[in-house]
């Protein structure tokens, strides 16, 4: 059944890893970039075997030689980085900074020498006995030579092997006790380092936590349209911040990565969602703090602060200046999360790997089908279910009686709201002083909108009828439960307070960055499985708009909206972000990269796992533990 899923309470069966630096140096890519960090050749300990000399009788030659390599987790699991299925040609895949063993096939002893491929005169490793087996780190990302001298019928014959050093990104509960306490150390030195600081203490490109939650707010909570969500570009954008927080993460920690959550493991080890292992204290900390305000209070992230006085940091900000989405105007400078959602529970579990499956085996793989889930059910309800949503109990009742007759979801509430939002029904106030208590500081539809307007004609402009199919039942249900249009709208324009996690400002919660990792490898294992002829995959780029209250198709122009009883023009049509040609955000993501920006097209192909000058790759492909017999292609049925 689910085999060996990974107890978070293991200890390690290896201690020794190698030795973090936390250095400044930026990583580069060789071809189309190589990781550079500052290292010198040297000499590592070999592990002990029979040494064999130069004086020694001649043995026969091997017609053929085989390099093996391997890692302690590759030795741990039984399996290779990448479950082997990365395509490097006759490449070796190995872990970058980390002790890797190599050895012949056919056992035989051997004296070492390892160069980088792109300087031949570079060398990194080299060993004057002769061993069985030798343990080598490689320094940076980019690609080596691995000479192997063999003594024999002709002296010091040599056999040439290539290997190619990535970070390795792994589930977080596979890491050893060590690496795990090393990532989350480097995490919580990113969330307190600010971007002047950083700058001073790592160099130019280090991109801060308020660098990064900036540029999400900029994408997702731009009054128009959200850039990043809800249409094809949602992969492309969370993959490239993911890129750099990863860049950040290890210019304070080299030996670390932008490791990932696979949270279908616990619907597989049949654990509530609250008690999963990512919310221990030493880990992300609890996923609803019991005070009032529900802010992180315990833990490593505990009072994790949002950062104040940000106008002239950001163009986006709450009433209070906080580095907060717009519509969220809770006035407390610290991480939020609840588990409950407008009193209720959004989603009993996570996504599972069932779900993952499925769009394997539906015969009908697309990408914009893909693209479409991995906004929606495979990812989104994590969000919600952290953030959660909370702050209007006046308001409740009405919600739960249109709610308990299925039409509408806990999570639909604040998507509904964000709608009116863009579209000028719902206003904010411009500024609140920091003394301005949260129930004076709160979001509404103007009063000249709604003396103009009746509340249906306002969800009907709205467009609720023509976007939300179940709202023409819902009018009904409401009829019957004595809910007026007036009741309804009053309570979609009393926002409340959403945690971070269920709004713009996501990466303001540390949970953001693992979650989308899983994203990623599954889409990296849907191109593989379809270039093997496993599955057939089309790639044509679009997006599969669902009815959902998010997915509006609406774009809103406020060049002309100057006033509180003014509204902006709106019509359908994609989001600037999501069209193939439009172009990304990301700079210098590595060296040779510099300023120039990728079309969504061309990102899509940088991050391919045919491109072997990616820098990094996942630990695991076909290997799902929260499948039967930890693999998804099983569970596909494939």
């Amino acid at each position: 059944m689910y085999r060996n899923i990974p107890d978070d309470e293991d200890e390690p069966l290896y201690s020794n890893r190698s030795g973090r630096t936390y250095t400044a140096v930026f990583l580069t890519l060789a071809s189309i970039a190589v990781f550079r960090t500052a290292f010198s050749p040297r000499e590592i300990s070999t592990e002990t075997q029979d040494f064999v000399q130069d004086d020694q009788p001649e043995e026969a030659l091997p017609i053929q030689e085989m390099l093996q390599v391997s890692n302690e987790y590759e030795r741990k699991k039984s399996r290779p980085l990448g479950d082997g299925l990365y395509p490097l040609g006759a490449s070796k895949l190995v872990q970058v900074q980390k002790e890797t063993l190599l050895n012949l096939a056919s056992g035989t002893n051997s004296r070492w020498e390892v160069r980088r491929k792109s300087d031949d005169s570079s060398l990194v490793y080299t060993q004057v006995e002769y061993t069985k087996s030798s343990t080598v780190i490689f320094p940076e990302v980019g690609n080596y030579i691995v000479r192997a001298f063999i003594t024999g019928q002709v002296k010091n014959i040599s056999h040439e092997f290539s290997v190619t050093a990535k970070v390795i990104r792994y589930e977080l509960r596979t890491l050893s006790h060590d690496d795990r306490k090393t990532y989350f150390e480097a995490l919580y030195v990113f969330y307190q380092v600010s971007q002047a600081e950083g700058v001073k203490l790592y160099g130019g490109k280090y991109l801060s936590l308020n660098y990064l939650v900036r540029q999400h707010l900029y994408g997702a909570a731009s009054i128009e349209c959200d850039h990043w969500h809800d249409g094809a570009g949602i992969v492309n954008h969370h993959v490239g911040i993911t890129w750099e927080m990863e860049n950040s993460l290890r210019m304070i920690d080299n030996s670390t990565a932008a490791h990932y959550w696979d949270y279908t493991m616990e619907f597989a080890r049949q654990q509530p969602w609250y008690e999963s292992a990512v919310f221990k204290s030493d880990w992300f900390g609890d996923n609803s703090p019991g005070n009032e305000n529900h802010v992180v209070s315990e833990g490593k992230f505990r009072y994790t602060p949002v950062m104040e006085d940000a106008r002239a940091f950001s163009s986006i900000t709450n009433p209070y200046g906080l580095l907060r989405s717009p519509w969220n105007t809770n006035p407390m400078p610290y991480l939020m999360r609840h588990n409950k959602t407008v009193g209720g529970v959004a989603y009993q579990h996570f996504p599972t790997c069932g779900q993952f499956a499925a769009y394997l085996s539906s015969g009908s793989v697309t990408f914009s089908k893909i693209a479409s889930a991995l906004n929606g059910e495979l990812h989104g309800p994590v969000h919600i279910m952290i953030g959660g949503h909370w702050g209007f109990e006046d308001h409740k009742a009405i919600w739960d009686r249109v709610h308990d007759h299925g039409y509408t979801t806990m999570s639909d509430f604040l998507l509904y709201s964000k709608f009116l939002w863009r579209q000028g029904f719902l206003r904010l106030p411009e500024t609140c002083s920091i003394d301005t208590p949260h129930e004076e500081c709160m979001p509404k539809c103007t009063e000249l909108i709604t003396e103009n307007y009746t509340a249906a004609e306002i969800l009907d402009l709205a467009g609720f009828d023509k976007t939300f199919t179940k709202y023409k039942k819902l009018k009904r249900v409401m009829e019957d439960m004595n809910v007026s249009r007036t009741d309804l709208l009053a309570t979609l324009c009393h926002i409340g307070s959403p945690g971070e996690m269920f709004t713009s400002a996501a990466p303001q919660d540390p949970t953001f960055w693992p979650l989308h990792g899983n994203a990623e490898r599954f889409i990296q294992y849907v191109r593989i499985l379809a270039a093997n002829g496993t599955i057939s995959y089309n790639e044509t780029w679009g997006y599969h708009h669902q009815d959902v209250p998010s997915d509006t198709h609406v774009v809103c122009d406020w060049d002309d909206v100057d006033s509180a009883t003014t509204r902006p023009t709106c019509y359908e049509g994609a989001c600037p972000g999501h069209k193939e040609d439009d172009i990304l955000p990301f700079v210098k993501l590595f060296p040779s990269q510099k300023d120039k920006q990728y079309s969504n097209a061309e990102f899509y192909a940088l991050v391919s796992p045919f491109n072997e000058d990616l820098p990094y790759a996942y630990d695991g492909l076909s290997t799902w533990y929260g499948c039967k017999d930890s693999s998804l292609k099983v569970a596909a049925g494939l």
